[in-house]
């Protein structure tokens, strides 16, 4: 057997990350948590196939451990701006500390339940600790041992899951 652990993962075909952070951004809602200096867990869902399909198909990866969790570094700060940049908005230069976005992902997730909303708010505590965290997993060795490289890189795949978010949500 072999394990593979994924993190964040955006891509065409995502209707909850994306969409909500364009809306936010659009209407001037979005808001960096912390200094935005922290690096995402990031990878782009294509990436993460072929990195799945590498270790399933290899024998030097049985009984095994991968992380395949970013596709080299971003910031949460540059994260916002690639997104930003490609709706045609000015980059989010606001701030909030992480556990005042903490409280008010569960502020917001409990309104949200109390009145039976359907669609997860604005912001959930989940979204704040993947974006928030200052926790960096590295994808070293699946790259060192099986040779796997990111396909599309960041500049590529924000551009489109944006494109894909616009058209279809």
């Amino acid at each position: 057997m072999t394990v593979i652990r994924p993190s964040w993962l955006y891509g065409e075909r995502d209707r909850a990350s994306m969409p909500r952070m364009i809306k936010a951004i659009r209407n001037g809602k979005a808001k960096i948590i912390g200094d935005g200096t922290n690096r995402l867990n990031l990878t782009y869902a294509g990436n993460e196939a072929d990195g799945c399909i590498l270790a399933a198909s290899s024998p030097k990866a049985v009984g095994e451990a991968y992380n395949l969790c970013n596709d080299g570094e971003i910031t949460l700060q540059e994260y916002f701006d690639r997104v930003a940049a490609q709706i045609g908005c000015k980059n989010v230069r606001k701030h909030v500390p992480y556990a005042v976005a903490k409280k008010a992902g569960f502020i917001m997730e409990l309104v949200g339940h109390m009145v039976g909303r359907k669609s997860p708010p604005l912001v959930t505590r989940y979204s704040v600790w993947l974006m928030g965290r200052r926790v960096f997993f590295s994808s070293e060795k699946i790259r060192r041992e099986l040779g796997w490289q990111p396909a599309v890189g960041y500049s590529e795949g924000i551009a489109r899951s944006v494109e894909w978010a616009l058209k279809h949500t």
